[in-house]
């Protein structure tokens, strides 16, 4: 079940506590506040402090390859990146999902984010986008659990990862009980006074969650 939880570290916390973090969530995701607060080098030892499922890089990246291709180098231990959808196919996303491919490395494309001011009348062109580019996974917020039928519904094989859990005003449950894979989860825990704790009991509401789902209530 720890897989279907992502932690969105956004602070530091120390390797211990994140060890045992990781025995209730089984992904973790590294991101651009992390990585300026510590440096690289801290990032990396972080990610390996613990039996990870997998280490995302949410860079939201959104350039053209060349400069993308430098960026995801450094991020040499992550297993999978974030890329924005729209920047497009040729001369972006298409070589940068052929070069993760070959390093066995997976891509996930922002279709639909968690806050109110994304525009979902965008999401035709960015559905195109993926189709084309056929990444990993996409990117859909779990404050929209429409969004997220709508894109699980046009994308049956595609992982479906949804941040917004807890802080930004989702329930935890609200996305995987609409389709997605993996629920993200990122001040409710790390902003706690007790992380470890508050970890445990988001895995436990999401096995709650799931029951109530099976039975008819995924609402």
């Amino acid at each position: 079940m720890r897989e279907k939880l992502a932690l969105a570290l956004d602070v530091p916390l120390s390797p211990d506590k994140l060890k045992e973090i990781s025995e209730s969530v089984g992904v973790l995701k590294v991101s651009w506040p992390l990585t300026l607060a510590l440096g690289i080098d801290r990032v990396r030892e972080l990610a390996r402090s613990a039996n990870w499922v997998e280490v995302v890089a949410d860079l939201k990246l959104a350039d053209i390859y060349e400069t993308m291709e430098k960026i995801v180098d450094k991020f040499d231990f992550a297993d999978s990146f974030i890329a924005h959808s729209f920047i497009g196919v040729e001369g972006a996303l298409g070589p940068l999902k052929e070069k993760l491919s070959k390093e066995g490395k997976g891509l996930y494309l922002v279709l639909s984010m968690s806050h109110r001011g994304w525009d979902d009348s965008l999401f035709p062109n960015l559905l195109n986008v993926v189709r084309r580019v056929d990444p990993k996974g996409v990117v859909v917020g779990a404050t929209k659990p429409s969004m997220v039928r709508r894109a699980r519904s046009e994308l049956p094989g595609k992982v479906i990862i949804s941040p917004g859990v807890g802080a930004q005003g989702a329930r935890v449950g609200d996305a995987i009980c609409n389709g997605a894979d993996v629920e993200i989860v990122g001040r409710a825990i790390y902003s706690s006074d007790d992380p470890v704790s508050s970890a445990r009991k988001v895995l436990d509401e999401l096995r709650s969650r799931l029951l109530e789902c099976q039975k008819g209530g995924n609402s």
